[in-house]
């Protein structure tokens, strides 16, 4: 034992670098609980509760605790310390540990022999145990429950819970459990009065236990078979149950005794005798079988005076079990476990409640903020669409107003040599377009059409079409250095060489107010300018450039003031 538990704490030290000491024996003693009890025990009594700092913690050692106990078969009869698990874990929604609390807590109560309380907390137990659909602990809390009812003549709940305890077990997969179950079954249909059902699922149950070489299941079916011949008045048969029991190293004082009143039902009156002088100094022998056990053997010895008191004594004990089984009350503790479901579904009514208006008010408020975000998103592709429109329509007007009349041949020679490209797109010369003002024109009729289209049926497509359209546009022109040079120099026609003397007046200007400079000059709204600046979010940058540049030009003295105020004008 010393070894085994020496190497789980090696184990322990060497994987727990990041928790205390203590916390990590917790995990390595609920770990191991259910296969080593009794090392489980040995662990959790090196602990030392101060040593637990975090409340889980100490909620967790007294579950543990608690539990090796009990597995150790050492009875606990105060609840001080399962209550703090309990209290700990109903605040959280660990439910596992909590039907585990709430189960170690019933069993103090069984042991206290306050059957009220503790099938009170078995229901709760058995309830959690089916959210989790553990079959094991369905099985081991409807086991527990059928206990409860069997010690209080219970019958019809003891038999239900019997049998659900015998189907999760089969379920759950544990024949030792099976088996046990299975007696528990045919405990509850003798107690019902069916002693035939009874006594042949207690064949089953031998057969398992010679399987199993189960010695302490072989006892418990022998008494049961035995109580059950003797209840159809077979006494024979009955005899020969309590005579294997007798015999057994293994029996009790209550095997004893049903073995004396079993010999005096069966004539074998100083074979009972014999163990009636002997049980009467024993103290391990149950008060109602010592009554009957002597009421049998002074009737058969002729004194009627004491066989009466003996009678008197065996209703005593009826009187006695009957005011336990009142004083317990369990049909009191199962309206009140109904009670406080009740409570709780309504608790849980009105927090479902609450949330549902949560729910319904979050959402509302979302389908609001996404119709008002749609909105706002149609109404800008909207405004967006009607600036490329305008865009188109400003292309058009440039287009419409470049000049038919050719220029003298001292202007063509005073200009740059791509000015000369102008002149050779004059209608009048050879009939071709400038450069610029062709790609302007085929742009216009492209976007013309697609804003058209768009206007007749607002689809995604159609918005693409034109996104992609203009996006085309943006980039064969701003972002095109070929393009704006092409486009200072039709300025430069226009407007008298304005774009040269701009950037002989104002060298050190940023490229951007420069384009805003040249976009206005040719007739370009705010809102164009910031498209070709790529700044369409950003109108107002555009604002600032053009009222920066105007500022620049009131400020300036040089001859061009008044050619750079009228362009921007």
């Amino acid at each position: 034992m010393d070894k085994f538990i020496f190497s789980i704490l090696l184990i322990l030290l060497a994987s727990c670098s990041s928790t205390t000491p203590a916390d990590c024996a917790l995990g390595t003693a609920e770990t191991i609980m259910d296969q080593h009890p009794d090392s489980a025990l040995s662990i959790l009594n090196r602990i030392d509760p101060s040593e637990l700092v975090s409340d889980k913690s100490r909620a967790l050692y007294s579950l543990l605790i608690t539990q090796a106990l009990d597995k150790n078969y050492i009875d606990v009869n105060s609840d001080s310390t399962i209550n703090t698990a309990v209290s700990y874990f109903e605040k959280t929604s660990d439910k596992r540990h909590l039907m585990l609390s709430l189960y170690y807590q019933s069993t103090i109560h069984y042991n206290c022999k306050d059957f009220s309380e503790s099938l009170i907390t078995l229901f709760r137990c058995y309830d959690l145990a089916n959210e989790l659909d553990d079959k094991f602990w369905i099985a081991v809390s409807a086991r527990k429950i059928s206990d409860i009812y069997h010690e209080n003549h219970c019958v019809t709940e003891e038999s239900e819970f019997a049998k659900i305890a015998l189907n999760n077990f089969r379920l759950a997969g544990n024949p030792s459990f099976i088996n046990y179950a299975l007696h528990d079954v045919a405990r509850a249909y003798h107690c019902n009065g069916d002693y035939n059902m009874a006594i042949t699922i207690t064949d089953e149950v031998l057969d398992s236990a010679k399987v199993h070489n189960d010695t302490s299941l072989k006892m418990k079916a022998l008494e049961l078979r035995g109580l059950s011949y003797f209840s159809l008045d077979k006494y024979d048969k009955a005899y020969d149950c309590f005579q294997s029991l007798y015999t057994s190293p293994c029996a009790s004082t209550s095997d004893s005794a049903y073995y004396g009143i079993m010999s005096f039902y069966t004539g074998k009156t100083r074979q009972a005798i014999d163990i009636v002088n002997q049980l009467n100094s024993s103290p391990q022998l149950s008060t109602p079988l010592r009554h009957f056990l002597n009421y049998l053997f002074y009737t058969v010895t002729d004194s009627t005076h004491k066989a009466l008191e003996m009678m008197k004594g065996i209703s005593s004990d009826s009187d006695s079990a009957l005011r336990d089984v009142c004083h317990q009350n369990l049909l009191g503790s199962v309206m009140e476990y109904h009670q406080y479901k009740s409570a709780v579904n309504q608790a849980n009514l009105k927090a479902s409640r609450a949330q549902t208006v949560t729910i319904i008010v979050i959402t509302t408020l979302i389908i609001a903020i996404l119709i008002s975000v749609g909105r706002k998103r149609i109404m800008r592709q909207k405004a967006l669409i009607d600036e490329y429109i305008s865009m188109s329509y400003e292309m058009k007007k440039l287009i419409e107003e470049h000049p038919k009349p050719s220029p003298s041949q001292d202007e063509i020679a005073e200009l740059p040599l791509t000015s000369k490209a102008i002149e050779q797109t004059d209608a009048q010369s050879d009939n071709r377009s400038h450069p610029s003002l062709k790609l302007l024109e085929a742009h216009f009729k492209e976007l013309n059409l697609l804003c058209k289209n768009f206007n007749r049926e607002n689809t995604p497509d159609a918005r693409k079409k034109v996104n992609d359209c203009v996006t085309r546009i943006i980039d064969s022109i701003a972002a095109d250095t070929q393009r704006i040079k092409e486009l200072e120099n039709y300025a430069n026609y226009r407007h008298d060489n304005i774009m040269v003397k701009l950037r002989s007046d104002f060298p050190k200007l940023n490229e951007d107010y420069y384009l805003t400079f040249l976009f206005s000059c040719l007739g370009f709204s705010v809102p164009t300018i910031s498209l070709l600046l790529k700044k369409e979010n950003q109108k107002t940058t555009v604002y600032n450039y053009r009222k920066r540049l105007k500022q620049k030009f009131r400020e300036f003295n040089g001859e061009n003031k008044d050619s750079y105020l009228e362009a921007m004008s």
